[in-house]
């Protein structure tokens, strides 16, 4: 194990060549490090709002998914109001069903209460 006195140097030396050198390239005469930046042309900022756009085609996919799963035993489902590719909102009903045994339904769904859906 080396002793304290030999850590401290080998720091010590480490850490003057790492500030030797980086003082090295930033003073040579090619360096690539530009040591003053001077502003040629002043402009007054200003404020305003976005005017230009840029349509792009895509398709919008949800973040987060939530799978709901109905059980035949509870009901029967009716129809979908929405077919594919539909734009929709929020709170747009998507389809409709008929629950028979609203309690027993929501015990195997585990839903408490409120909505479906936002």
């Amino acid at each position: 194990m080396m002793n304290r006195r030999t850590i401290f140097y080998s720091t010590l030396t480490l850490s003057l060549l790492f500030v030797g050198a980086n003082t090295y390239l930033i003073e040579k005469a090619n360096s690539k490090v530009d040591r003053e930046v001077r502003v040629a042309n002043w402009e007054i900022s200003g404020t305003g709002d976005l005017a230009k756009e840029l349509p792009k085609p895509g398709v919008v996919t949800a973040e987060e998914e939530s799978y709901i799963y109905f059980n035949d035993e509870f009901g029967s489902f009716k129809k979908f109001l929405v077919k594919e590719g539909d734009q929709v909102k929020s709170g747009t009903p998507l389809y409709e069903y008929e629950v028979t045994d609203q309690t027993q339904q929501k015990k195997c769904s585990g839903i408490r209460s409120g909505t479906i859906g936002r």
